[in-house]
């Protein structure tokens, strides 16, 4: 299968790990989008936050956010001085009952500790969340600072996998997973003709759900 990713995409890898272990049609939260979001758009159904109006609706797959960078502090990170306006991120998760959380943004010059900031606001009861780009140092420190709070925790776990050439990126598993097929095994899923069209949803109000995931909190 062609996944078509660019040369600034998340790797082949980690699109593996969301689908040899997710059922297609679930729910994927992105923060931060580019050419991945459409593949992504092609199996899921799919909300991305982004604060960069030049990659604002680029796929007609996924329903977009604007979240312009508001002033963030985070003093294992005293460099990263902005994050993504945490009440658009807010009402990006209303009603989206999220199976898979992509953390790819915003980008390495910005900084993307506000994630650990502002940890508490995601829903973590059974979910994947994938932090990209940790072959980098301060995506690697956040793995670290994720890893160290949801150690004590017993439906927790981390992995650092290797994509493509020297990436990296961390996969973080909260809740039951008793059949994890990590990247490498076995071949990928044929694509399902019957994923809903996220435009058309948003159209006419509907609200999508996942079966894995309840949305109350």
């Amino acid at each position: 299968m062609d996944l078509g990713l660019g040369p600034w995409a998340a790797s082949r890898q980690l699109f593996e790990c969301i689908l040899k272990n997710i059922p297609f049609g679930a729910n994927v939260l992105e923060l931060g989008s580019g050419s991945g979001t459409n593949l992504l758009g092609r199996f899921y159904t799919v909300r991305s936050i982004e604060h960069d109006e030049q990659y604002l609706h680029q796929s007609k797959r996924s329903i977009y956010f604007h979240a312009p960078l508001t002033p963030h502090e985070n003093k294992l990170f005293p460099h990263h001085t902005q994050w993504y306006d945490p009440e658009v991120v807010r009402e990006a998760m209303k009603g989206f009952a999220y199976d898979v959380l992509l953390v790819d943004g915003p980008p390495g010059m910005v900084g993307r500790s506000g994630f650990l900031t502002h940890i508490e606001m995601f829903d973590l009861r059974q979910t994947m969340v994938l932090l990209d780009d940790v072959d980098r140092q301060d995506e690697l420190n956040m793995a670290v600072q994720l890893l160290l709070r949801f150690l004590p925790r017993p439906d927790f776990t981390f992995h650092i996998l290797p994509g493509r050439v020297t990436k990296r990126f961390a996969l973080l598993l909260f809740g039951e997973w008793d059949h994890l097929v990590l990247p490498g095994s076995g071949g990928l899923p044929q694509e399902s003709p019957s994923i809903p069209d996220p435009a058309q949803q948003e159209a006419k109000g509907e609200t999508s759900t996942s079966n894995t995931q309840d949305s109350t909190s």
